[in-house]
């Protein structure tokens, strides 16, 4: 019986971040073979992945969704993230894997932008490599090389590669950045930091005065800012994270219904499954039957 969402550093791995480098690479090859295919459910505690398919197809899941990708695709795995993959014969590519810390780092010189914009789970498709597959190909080419290698200035080498396939991740999700005016730049800074609390206390029940507490803010205040940059209330950031748990441990547990609401500080199974309808216009029950078959990708 599977009574948690196996959480790993490196796959298959489950000492910390701290124990690795700064960052970690690997052929979709070499993935391939150690795994024989087959990269089962899991996420990260504090690594975030970028998965770049230049050749071949992948099958993958991204939390709720299923997906059959062509190359030249790239994937962006964020820590609290669940995937998996299921590697084609023939695909071909790089698995690149960051601290969170670093991919803080390098986010933080982007202006106006929340480092939530490049922790959310996403996907380049081909059609938007029409004029870029050689740029990525290219910087992800050279920093697999200075990865293998023991050249003076290897770090700053590796940094600056990594800054560049953020740039061009920016570049072709049309992300915006420097004309972002300096109020928002502000604004994201608050955000960034409530996303951030809400990731580490969402499971023990704070209410939103803690947040407002935490931040040495108001709740007017996270009100606005938080419509600002998402169109949702504070509380409405708080629910669809809460709900967001919930999904995950119906799909990729085999916790009941109750022992999912009380691990999430809920002290009665109606009351949680209101939750859930109100979050997801389903139960819990009708979720976990549809979507777990749908997301059977490895048969």
């Amino acid at each position: 019986m599977k009574n948690r969402i196996p959480t790993y550093a490196l796959y298959g791995q489950t000492y910390s971040a701290a124990e690795l480098d700064y960052l970690f690479i690997e052929t979709i090859d070499e993935s391939r073979q150690q795994r024989k295919g087959n990269v089962e459910p899991h996420r990260h505690s504090d690594l975030h992945q970028l998965v770049w398919i230049e050749q071949g197809s992948v099958g993958a899941i991204l939390d709720e969704e299923r997906l059959t990708l062509q190359s030249p695709v790239l994937i962006s795995v964020p820590s609290p993230v669940i995937h998996a993959f299921q590697l084609q014969t023939g695909a071909k590519g790089v698995s690149l894997t960051l601290s969170q810390n670093y991919v803080k780092e390098i986010s933080s010189h982007f202006e106006g932008m929340a480092d939530s914009t490049l922790g959310l789970a996403r996907l380049i498709p081909r059609e938007a490599f029409i004029e870029n597959t050689n740029q990525v190909s290219n910087l992800f080419g050279y920093l697999s090389a200075e990865y293998l290698r023991n050249n003076p200035q290897r770090r700053a080498a590796m940094y600056g590669y990594v800054m560049l396939l953020f740039v061009e991740i920016v570049r072709l999700l049309h992300l915006p950045t420097e004309d972002t005016p300096s109020i928002l730049t502000k604004q994201h800074a608050v955000f960034r930091d409530f996303e951030a609390l809400v990731e580490v206390h969402f499971n023990d029940r704070w209410h939103i005065e803690n947040y407002v507490n935490a931040l040495a803010t108001n709740e007017r205040t996270l009100r606005r800012i938080c419509h600002a940059i998402t169109g949702l209330a504070p509380g409405e950031i708080l629910q669809r994270r809460i709900a967001l748990e919930a999904k995950r441990s119906l799909l990729y547990t085999d916790k009941t219904v109750a022992e999912i609401c009380y691990a999430l500080g809920f002290n009665d199974p109606a009351h949680f499954t209101k939750f859930f309808i109100r979050n997801t216009n389903t139960t819990p029950t009708a979720y976990r039957l549809l979507r777990k078959n749908q997301l059977k990708i490895f048969r």
